[in-house]
């Protein structure tokens, strides 16, 4: 037996964090359907205050006498047997879940057929399991690895009659596999229901010696045996899921024991576990048992990745007796990773002296090697190398053990790895190096050893970055003047053409800023977007990095890829001390960008006013006009930016200004539905007036984003409701299509065609019964819109609304006549276009009508064929019907 020992897990990157050891992290569903478990179990863990009556049922059980916590409505009693049920909780559990069922305790029994010693029945339990892995009934391995691990470290032998109920639980649970997959036994007691009552007596026994634990002070040897306890059963379980859903027998049979085994037998493992969660000595035990529930194989990548994040262990607490658990019960190179991730050289050798073809690398490609480096165990390094662990694999992502080592400051074994022959220069899938990794993480002493055993300074990686600019990004001050001395040229470039100085200002560090301008950094390269170093300090408005680059020299008025200054983008991001800082040193107010703005736009548009006064103070202009015409106060208008509006206006702003293409600050703010701003406008004294094609367009806008105020204000000035597009839409298409009623009403009435078309012959009819909007098609039929007009297709409006599956809309135009036989350009009717997408009821409501089920198209295509080419089985089968229908109708007529 293996000795049994407590834990405390320290973080090794903060020794002093004890981190809470639950299992409640990356839960992965096992074989069964474990969704409706997880549901429940969650909802019965939520419940607290109450007895087990109570959180079972969700509801208080009103038994003042047996559970007083229902009345006191505080904590948990687990521990504390004078708070709550004068009874332990588990036993009433039991006579709760199993009402008929005489109690062992009162019986006499330990179960109908006594139980054997614990490892009597777990050989015989073995051999079950290697039975039904031959019969192809259960896949053995991952039970296999269970029960080996239960029996090396839950000391069974010294608790044989607390284990045997548990195993006389699994046993039963295999026989009632095997019963159930259509092997006869000459044995009356493996009969399926006998079996059950096994379990179930089994189940009863488990629980009451949970009770005698709980209603005592418990020590950590006996958390531990009861954990690998509720394992047992967890097996168990999971056993016969498995079976249930690989099973392939009478699916009868199934039906029969399923409801009264596997859903009664979830309940109680919920039940079970959850109870548990009251038991307080050491941590969430049900989350960790029901982690185990949930058990995979893929799920000892998480216990691993759990495992590297603690040093050694240390003895004497109880924090962490169920992870460790946890980890345990996994599969041999998980214990292996956990091993070394401990720095427990003696079980390291045992393991792999025990196992020497013990599968030493993960699913993420991690080794031994990796874990002991990634936690400082330079101890363990020859050990493993000499085992056969390759010091150069990389992981998935590219990771060697000098590259982990490297990025945890683990110098000693920087240093081992090197002396047993690692590739110091190796590259991970990024391009990264062990120097990249020490750099970026400020580990200067690993730094200098790399150095020192001639890592390579120049290499770059991924991102072409090199060592210097991620010793800049990183702003380790220390490391960024040890690399300055070393690099031939700071003012390399990476793939983003960024230089050390750029990146030291975006990661907004004086003193390494300083340092570079110091050493002679260029202030006047570019990036790839054409940024000077004082561009990005002006964008993030870094004033202490503004002062530095401007008395270095930096060119204010240099300009990027928009052919903006670094005095428009602190105005952009609303930096008003960054702005008078530049203005104050000489940045030209008026300098223009690209599209001939100048910073007071972008202010504008911003809706940054403290800016834009700031700039009309400064010397700019507020009726100064950009490309095609517009001005600031466009800019403002567009945005809905009253204030800076107002405060524009009252620096002469023309309130009619007009763009190259006729639009005004109104248009604007109109097009976009700023209602607001609107109003602000008109009541300044904004024209409605201006140039046709101007209105046109902003009517279209104004319609379609919904603005029945807008288009109002446009129609009764005399926009043109009839202008259409370059494609032929108007107005009236737009609302119709929008779903717009009040709009299209509105147009309607100031003299919209309702006949008009678009270029595809589309009429607003169409437009609106295309998109389902029903009223609109009944006020447009109100205004008279003609019901066969068609399209370039000779599509009809009853052909959109068979098409589209709008019932209500198709029984309207039939209602107002619409011609049940009119067929489009191909041949084409509306009971063809129902059949093709689907639509049963469409199809039905047509045959009402009097469709002509045996139309044919042009090629010679009924409903019926196309119906069938899509699989409408439903359709298929209306229109038979209606076909004998009218055969035996005219059948009856001729007798």
């Amino acid at each position: 037996m293996a000795e049994k020992r407590e834990y405390e897990f320290v973080d090794s990157n903060n020794p002093t964090k004890r981190p809470r050891q639950s299992g409640g992290t990356g839960r992965r569903q096992g074989q069964g359907n474990y969704d409706a478990v997880s549901e429940r179990a969650n909802s019965l863990k939520k419940s607290s205050g109450a007895c087990w009556r109570c959180r079972y049922l969700k509801k208080p059980c009103d038994d003042e006498e047996t559970c007083r916590e229902c009345q006191r409505n505080s904590g948990f009693w687990g521990l504390h047997p004078n708070l709550g049920c004068k009874r332990g909780q588990l036993t009433i559990l039991a006579e709760f879940l199993f009402p008929d069922y005489p109690s062992p305790q009162h019986s006499g029994l330990a179960g109908p057929y006594g139980y054997l010693p614990a490892l009597d029945l777990l050989s015989s339990i073995r051999t079950d399991i290697q039975l039904l892995s031959a019969k192809g009934i259960l896949q053995s391995g991952l039970y296999s690895y269970l029960l080996n691990l239960i029996e090396e470290d839950a000391n069974i032998a010294d608790n044989q009659s607390f284990f045997s109920p548990a195993f006389q639980y699994l046993s039963a649970s295999l026989q009632l596999c095997d019963a159930l997959t259509g092997n006869q036994h000459d044995d009356p007691s493996l009969n399926p229901p006998r079996l059950i009552e096994t379990m179930r007596s089994s189940i009863i026994e488990v629980l009451q010696q949970l009770d005698k634990f709980i209603c005592k002070k418990t020590n950590s040897t006996e958390i531990l045996t009861i954990m690998f306890t509720l394992c047992v059963i967890t097996v168990g379980t999971e056993i016969r899921l498995e079976c249930f859903t690989q099973a392939r027998h009478d699916p009868e049979t199934l039906r029969e024991y399923c409801e009264s085994v596997q859903t009664k037998w979830h309940d109680t493992m919920i039940a079970l576990f959850s109870a548990c969660k009251d038991f307080k000595v050491s941590g969430d035990i049900e989350e960790s048992v029901f982690e185990i529930t949930n058990w995979k194989l893929e799920y000892v990548e998480l216990l691993a990745d759990q495992a590297a994040h603690y040093q050694k262990p240390h003895t004497g607490s109880k924090i962490g007796a169920e992870g460790r658990l946890l980890w345990k019960l996994t599969t041999l190179h998980a214990k292996l990773f956990t091993a070394c991730a401990e720095g427990n050289k003696e079980l390291v050798r045992s393991l792999l002296n025990k196992a020497p073809r013990i599968q030493t690398e993960s699913k993420a490609g991690w080794s031994g090697l990796h874990w002991a480096s990634n936690n400082g165990c330079v101890s363990l390094l020859s050990l493993l190398v000499e085992k056969g662990e390759n010091i150069t694999l990389q992981d998935r992502n590219g990771w060697s053990p000098l590259f982990v080592a490297a990025r945890n400051q683990q110098y000693n074994v920087v240093s081992r790895l090197l002396e047993l022959g690692a590739d110091i220069d190796a590259e991970t899938k990024t391009g990264s190096t062990a120097l990249h990794q020490a750099v970026e993480r400020g580990h200067i002493s690993t730094i200098r050893y790399l150095l020192d055993r001639r890592a390579d300074i120049n290499k770059t990686n991924g991102r072409e970055d090199t060592t210097f600019h991620l010793a800049v990004a990183g702003g380790n001050l220390e490391v960024v003047k040890f690399l300055a001395e070393k690099v031939a040229d700071i003012n390399t470039t990476n793939g983003r053409e960024e230089t050390a100085l750029h990146l030291a200002v975006a990661g907004r560090n004086p003193e390494v800023v300083k340092l570079l301008v110091e050493k002679g950094a260029d202030l006047e390269l570019f990036n790839a977007f054409g940024e000077t170093a004082l561009h990005l300090a002006a964008h993030y408005g870094l004033l202490a990095l503004i002062e530095i680059l401007v008395n270095r020299g930096a060119d204010l008025d240099a300009r990027d890829g928009e052919n903006a200054t670094p005095l428009f983008k602190a105005t952009a991001e609303g930096h008003q001390n960054a702005v008078a800082m530049l203005l104050a040193n000489g940045s030209n107010i008026k300098a223009m960008n690209r599209n001939q703005e100048t910073p007071m736009f972008v202010a504008a548009r911003r809706g940054h006013e403290g800016l834009v006064q700031s700039l009309l103070q400064n010397g700019d202009d507020a009726r100064r006009t950009a490309k095609h015409g517009a001005t600031a106060l466009h800019e403002a208008a567009e945005n809905g930016h009253n204030a800076t509006i107002r405060l524009l206006l009252e620096n002469h702003a023309d309130i009619n200004a007009q763009t190259d293409y006729g639009w005004t600050a109104l248009y604007k703010s109109m097009a976009a539905g700023h209602e607001g701003t609107k109003l602000l406008l008109l009541e300044q004294g904004a024209s409605v007036m201006g140039q046709n094609m101007a209105m046109e367009e902003v009517l279209y806008e104004t319609v379609r984003n919904g603005n029945l105020g807008a288009v109002q204000l446009l129609v009764e000035n005399g926009a043109n409701v009839g202008a259409t597009t370059s494609v032929g839409w108007q107005a009236l298409h737009i609302a119709v299509q929008s779903g717009h009623e009040a709009i299209a009403k509105l147009l309607l009435n100031h003299g919209a065609s309702i006949a008009a078309a678009n270029n595809n012959g589309w009429h607003a009819l169409h437009f609106a019964i295309e998109n389902g909007h029903e009223a609109i098609v009944k006020l447009l039929l109100d205004h008279g819109a003609s019901i066969a007009a068609a399209d370039d297709n000779g599509w009809q409006a009853l052909h959109f609304a068979a098409y589209n599956g709008h019932e209500a809309i198709a029984k309207l135009l039939l209602d107002h006549g619409a011609s049940i036989a009119a067929a489009d350009d191909n041949g084409w009717q509306a009971l063809h276009f129902a059949a093709q997408n689907g639509h049963e009821a469409i199809a039905k409501l047509l045959l009402d009508y009097g469709a002509n089920v045996a139309a044919v198209t042009k090629i010679g295509r009924q409903a019926f064929n196309i119906a069938k080419d899509h699989g409408y089985e439903d359709i298929i089968k209306l229109l038979f019907d209606h076909s004998a229908n009218i055969a035996a109708a005219a059948e009856s007529s001729i007798g």
